[in-house]
């Protein structure tokens, strides 16, 4: 039954655009991507070149082949994260584990000091090259800005910490930034309510390959997350509220990162 009403739906569409229709919305999408193609191929916008070690971690990574897993600015595999602005969401420290250590289908890689000193050099300048993902309005208007606000009224010093440590772990890289919808991050702002605290603890410790990675936290930095996660729990309708309550700023939109 299901089939036949797509049939008779499909049918009912094509009966509607006839061959005329069709051949000016090919025409259309063609001309599109030629206008993009030529925009993108005459940008003249001037380009720093990389220094000589981001030039040595570039070698490194075409000689790894990592473009097959990862991508920079949308080009490459897809096994992988986009990497463009990784160096942004996660610091040096947490670069240098990664490539030591491996994280899920990663490999591990036998990368001396001056290696990973050039890996970590050429994402840097890769992220101040420009914006891998389309950025949505933030900063004064994002959640993490309202968490932020929300926070300076808490007197509980316990819970600074625990913002403190799951910023200083690089977590606000994927949630309550611009990239969390693009690579489908949690919301953590009832994760208390979802998950027990056995749960959290463990997810901390392991992470959720493939896209959240094994953490090395002590036990007592685990605790202090939690803390700050418990607080995010009980303020989320104050959070959400305040996030909804703020308009959009529509001159202010990047319209140009939201293009095809």
């Amino acid at each position: 039954m299901v089939e036949e009403n797509a049939t008779q739906d499909h049918s009912s569409w094509s009966s509607r655009c006839d061959a005329g229709s069709k051949i000016a919305l090919l025409a259309f999408l063609v001309a599109c991507f030629a206008i993009q193609t030529a925009l993108v191929y005459s940008d003249t916008s001037p380009s720093t070149p990389l220094s000589p070690q981001a030039q040595e971690g570039r070698l490194l990574w075409h000689a790894h082949n990592c473009q097959a897993c990862h991508q920079l600015y949308g080009f490459g595999g897809f096994l992988g994260p986009d990497l463009t602005n990784v160096s942004a969401r996660v610091g040096p420290d947490r670069i240098e584990q990664i490539l030591l250590e491996g994280s899920a289908q990663m490999p591990a890689f036998e990368f001396d000091h001056d290696h990973i000193a050039a890996v970590t050099a050429f994402l840097s300048a890769m992220n101040d090259s420009g914006h891998g993902q389309a950025l949505a309005p933030q900063d004064e208007s994002g959640m993490h800005s309202v968490i932020v606000k929300v926070l300076r009224r808490c007197d509980d010093p316990k819970v600074e910490v625990g913002y403190q440590r799951f910023a200083a772990r690089g977590c606000l890289g994927c949630h309550f930034s611009s990239t969390q919808q693009a690579i489908d991050a949690a919301d953590l702002l009832d994760t208390c309510g979802r998950l027990s605290r056995e749960d959290i603890m463990q997810v901390l410790t392991e992470g959720r390959p493939p896209k959240m990675p094994p953490q090395r936290m002590t036990q007592l930095e685990r605790e202090e997350i939690h803390v700050f996660l418990l607080w995010l729990h009980e303020h989320r309708t104050t959070l959400r509220d305040t996030f909804d309550a703020i308009p959009i700023r529509w001159s202010e939109t990047p319209w140009w990162e939201f293009g095809p």
